[in-house]
């Protein structure tokens, strides 16, 4: 149970540090790895060591969590 206002301040950090996390952003992350290393060019997402694209995501992190709303 949270008690006091540790509820407001935790769903304002989460949205002051939310991103979104489109095909867009999926694909420059995806960019950026073959620049650092070409032999990537040309292999998956789970290849090139990335986590895999399930569509739309609002990302964030509280109090050091990483947390992800689809």
């Amino acid at each position: 149970m949270l008690n006091g206002p540790t509820y407001v301040n935790l769903v304002k950090d989460f949205w002051i540090r939310a991103e979104i996390y489109d095909i867009e952003s999926a694909k420059s992350e995806e960019s950026q790895a073959v620049s650092k290393s070409p032999s990537l060019k040309g292999k998956s997402r789970e290849e090139m060591g990335l986590g895999s694209f399930n569509g739309l995501e609002i990302r964030s992190a509280v109090m050091g969590i990483p947390i992800a709303i689809t």
